[in-house]
């Protein structure tokens, strides 16, 4: 090629690539979510909806306060409502563990204990969907972590 020619097709490329235009779209949001847990220093990262309730139990102020920012006015997650999650986790992982250890054999009985897992997993999920149901949606942002020595927190 001569430099003639790698000049004009230089020039032409400069040319197109200035006359395409390409809107830029911002990304879909995505809802924040806020994870509160609480717990010994030892159960970094070990958490579940048993503590919710007692955000409701607790009469001081500031704990109160907590509970207008996690909940939706007017709702309440009760002690029952999550010892029943717990209870149908429980279960559908012990059926699991039964077929992990082949303690449950046979391709039948598989085959139904699988079954059982599943509407139990249903089960579970609509709990945890009510019990997320009740938590609140916020502009804010606020992030706190108790000095434990453990770079996974906070």
């Amino acid at each position: 090629m001569t430099d003639t020619f790698r000049s004009k097709l230089l020039i032409l490329f400069l040319v197109l690539s200035a006359s395409v235009h390409v809107d830029a779209r911002e990304p879909d949001s995505k809802k924040l979510q806020v994870f509160i847990l609480a717990g010994q220093s030892n159960m970094v990262g070990h958490a579940n909806y048993i503590t919710i309730p007692r955000l409701f139990a607790d009469e001081r102020q500031e704990v109160q306060k907590l509970a207008g920012l996690v909940f939706n006015p007017g709702t309440n997650v009760t002690r029952a409502a999550v010892d029943a999650q717990i209870a149908v986790r429980i279960e559908r992982d012990a059926i699991n563990n039964q077929i992990r250890k082949k303690e449950i054999v046979g391709e039948q009985q598989i085959a139904a204990a699988r079954k059982q897992i599943e509407v139990l997993q249903a089960d579970y999920d609509a709990k945890t969907s009510k019990i997320k149901g009740t938590f609140a949606v916020s502009d804010r942002v606020y992030i706190s972590s108790i000095a434990d020595n453990s770079r996974k927190s906070g």
